[in-house]
């Protein structure tokens, strides 16, 4: 297990699982999220990195989940700026962070597209708004894996 898990559970998230019985219960969640109406917030990338700005690949799942839902994707993007001058003096030495929110991607479902195709599509999307929210021109990384 990520060494967040304890972290991620307190928070009320759901650690990504490592086995197949953990991934049985993992979707099981979801499904009870979704009966219940709760906000889903998922980290594309699977993972965070702290401070890191480049925008890693996403993984496909998160967007196969919104379109099993039938709920859109709100891209987030953050961002990261050095502390003024009274942070400074007070210790604050990590990056203040900028949070900025995008336009809903919605799956594109009445174009016989297969649910892979609109699950990528929906993907490619969220990253280009979030590497341009975030302000990231040349990104290292490819928008998938």
């Amino acid at each position: 297990q990520s060494t967040d898990s304890a972290m991620i559970r307190a928070a009320g998230g759901i650690p990504i699982p490592e086995t197949m019985a953990g991934l049985r219960r993992f979707y099981a969640a979801f499904d009870e999220l979704h009966k219940k109406h709760k906000w889903i917030h998922v980290f594309p990338e699977s993972c965070r990195w702290d401070f890191y700005q480049p925008i890693r690949p996403f993984k496909t799942g998160t967007f196969k989940l919104a379109l099993k839902y039938d709920l859109p994707v709100i891209p987030m993007a953050f961002s990261f700026r050095e502390p003024g001058p009274l942070r400074k003096f007070f210790g604050v030495k990590h990056p203040l962070i900028t949070l900025t929110i995008g336009e809903p991607v919605l799956a594109d479902k009445g174009t016989g597209k297969s649910r892979t195709q609109i699950s990528l599509e929906m993907l490619k999307n969220a990253h280009k708004q979030i590497e341009e929210m975030a302000g990231i021109e040349k990104n290292m990384w490819p928008e998938s894996l």
